[in-house]
């Protein structure tokens, strides 16, 4: 009986992580403007915005030499007691579903086994003005983007 209620005991700790991955405030670190530094003239940005306590509405773009040049339409969102990201871009009719499937107190992964490329976006937030995403393929193909938090004025 002492082994069970220790084992028990051992686990809470792991369930408390889990259930706190059902709610969208435990990443409203990912609020905010970010902005890459620019490489070859291309910078690449992410704005993410609270609508309420169940989605954040967010937009992320790549700028080549002063123009947009890739924009995609992203949410993330509670549906059925589990969080998801979508990502609604270009060549795709539909938005792209990605579940999330971990989190900690500073970073946040959404899968989607199903989906050709990606089916891994990995957001981790080392410090508060500091922003990194990585995306694969779960195995070999990926890349990363590296983001400063930018500061707006408060009238912009």
């Amino acid at each position: 009986m002492i082994k069970i209620l220790s084992f028990c005991l051992l686990l809470l700790p792991f369930s408390s992580l889990a259930s706190a991955c059902n709610e969208l405030s435990k990443i409203s670190w990912l609020l905010g403007d970010w902005q890459s530094p620019s490489n070859n003239n291309i910078i690449v940005t992410e704005q993410w915005r609270a609508q309420g306590s169940s989605i954040f509405n967010g937009i992320g773009q790549t700028i080549k030499e002063g123009k947009v040049s890739w924009s995609e339409q992203l949410r993330i969102g509670v549906i059925d007691d589990k969080v998801y990201y979508f990502a609604k871009v270009p060549n795709n009719e539909e938005p792209v579903p990605f579940e999330l499937t971990n989190c900690s107190e500073n970073s946040v992964t959404f899968e989607n086994p199903e989906h050709d490329f990606p089916k891994k976006i990995h957001y981790l937030s080392p410090t508060p003005t500091e922003l990194m995403v990585i995306v694969s393929d779960g195995k070999d193909k990926m890349f990363t983007v590296e983001f400063g938090k930018v500061t707006r004025a408060k009238d912009e």
